[in-house]
């Protein structure tokens, strides 16, 4: 998919929130539809945590106090639209980075 490497490459830097990656895809399909674009990027964001290559995290300020998100809510967490929008200050909002295995990945372009 268009959008893995583009994941990868902002999750490779750092903790990168979702709203992140929309912006981003936006830039890389910059025709797809808003509504597409965003189940496109949502459903790339699943398949890459569930090969193990991302990782789910939950944080205010993640400057470490951020926690990762159970496998078992990651659905429910990608699901929910205000994980994708810009946080409010204080507020808990939710990032991904890359695995060890998603760096190599990333790195070797396996993704």
């Amino acid at each position: 998919m268009i959008f893995s490497e583009m994941i990868l490459d902002l999750a490779d830097e750092d903790y990168v929130g979702l709203w992140e990656l929309l912006w981003r895809g936006k830039t890389v399909a910059p025709d797809m539809e808003s509504g597409a674009l965003e189940g496109a990027v949502q459903q790339c964001t699943r398949e890459l945590i569930d090969k193990g290559l991302l990782q789910l995290y939950r944080g205010v300020t993640f400057s470490g106090e951020e926690s990762p998100v159970p496998h078992s809510e990651v659905g429910r967490v990608l699901q929910d639209a205000s994980a994708w929008s810009p946080p409010v200050p204080s507020a808990v909002h939710v990032r991904v980075t890359v695995t060890k295995a998603g760096e190599q990945a990333y790195r070797t372009s396996t993704a």
